[in-house]
Order: structure tokens, then C-alpha cells, then sequence
């Protein structure tokens, strides 16, 4: 059976312990970019006047990107005339609900003008983590904690200079049955999975 690697690193090798007879785990956890990207929610607001004033009140909302309110949150752009500048006569206010929308209101009384919500949109990715390295022989129990927060998780390790990996879990592959046995585990809430395996003989 052929088994892909993970590609952590640019050098797969770089996924084992320097050491041999030792092993230590990859996981990963939801996260989202450091570096975002502007966006602006625009509201084209047509003419109005003080008698019939124009509003509107909503929720935008990202499922999949986290979203931040700048500051100022609103901003408005004149769409009439230069000499009677429009934004003089529209206001507008913006609240963070949560990383996935915000609510906001605008509002004019005057001539037409566009009120934008500014925010900046973050899109997710997947940030991989090590824990430290552990010791590991033949025919030996070892326990792996998979964090409860881990999306994916593998370990890697090395046993008499053979590079190994497999992900922990109660259904190994047949391809990591041959190498390990799967014992117990136990849910920690809090804390993550705690599995038992025990090596075979290399």
C-alpha cells in the first residue's frame, strides 16, 4: 500500500527526530492569516431629504473568513454635486458581533452619497504545532495526547534508523497495523485524546 507523507516541511526528512528510537507529534489547529485584506461593504445612499430620511440597518456576516471592524468603521463618499457635499447630512455606526459579522446603520437626510462599513477579512488556515520529543523502543507501550483543540494530527519518529509516521487513532491502516498496536484511549475534556499504542519489532 502506498502512503502519501505530509508535507511539513520542504525537506520531508525534516519531520523526524534528529535522535534515533524517539518520536514526537504533529497536530494542527484552526487559525486564521496574520496578514488580512481590506474590504469595504458599501451602502449607496440615493437622495433624501429631513422629512423622508434614508436608513438602513444590517448584518453582514462571513462564515468562512474572521472579519475585523477598522477604525473609523464607517466612511462616507459624495455622489452629488462638489458644492453640497452630501456626507455633511449622512451618519452612520458599526458594531463587531463576533469574528464572523458585525451589524451596522447608516443613515441621510441630504443628496446621494455611498457609506462603506471598513473592515479587514482574514481568511483561515491551518497552523501546525510540535510537542516535544519522547522515547520509544520495540515492543514498548507509548502514549500520544492529541489535543483537544488538534484538527489532524501524525507521528512521527524513528526506531533503529528507520523513519516512521501514522496518524492516532483506534482504526489503524493495515499498513500501521503491521508496525503498531492500537490498546485504549480516554477523552479528557479540556486536555484532548489520551491513546494508548504499543510498538511492534522492526
Amino acid at each position: 500500500m502506498e502512503i502519501t507523507l505530509p508535507q511539513i516541511d520542504s525537506n520531508p526528512a525534516d519531520n523526524f527526530p534528529a535522535g534515533d528510537n524517539q518520536w514526537h507529534l504533529l497536530y494542527t489547529t484552526a487559525g486564521f492569516e496574520r496578514t488580512g485584506t481590506f474590504k469595504s461593504i458599501d451602502e449607496p445612499m440615493n437622495d433624501q431629504d429631513a422629512d423622508h430620511p434614508g436608513e438602513r440597518n444590517n448584518i453582514y456576516r462571513d462564515p468562512i473568513n474572521k472579519i475585523v471592524l477598522l477604525n473609523p468603521p464607517v466612511t462616507c463618499v459624495n455622489g452629488g454635486p462638489p458644492q453640497t457635499n452630501a456626507c455633511t447630512f449622512a451618519t452612520g455606526s458599526a458594531r463587531q458581533n463576533d469574528d464572523h459579522s458585525i451589524s451596522y446603520s447608516v443613515r441621510n437626510w441630504g443628496g446621494r452619497c455611498v457609506l462603506s462599513i471598513r473592515v479587514m477579512v482574514y481568511a483561515p488556515i491551518s497552523e501546525p504545532h510540535w510537542t516535544d520529543t519522547h522515547p520509544w523502543s520495540e515492543g514498548s507501550p507509548f502514549i500520544v495526547i492529541v489535543p483537544e483543540e488538534a484538527t489532524s494530527a501524525t507521528v512521527f519518529g524513528k526506531i533503529r534508523g528507520e523513519n516512521i509516521y501514522f496518524t492516532p487513532c483506534e482504526d489503524l491502516s493495515p499498513h500501521d497495523r503491521e508496525r503498531f498496536e492500537y490498546v485504549d484511549k480516554k477523552v479528557v475534556p479540556g486536555l484532548g485524546t489520551i491513546f494508548r499504542f504499543k510498538t511492534g519489532h522492526f
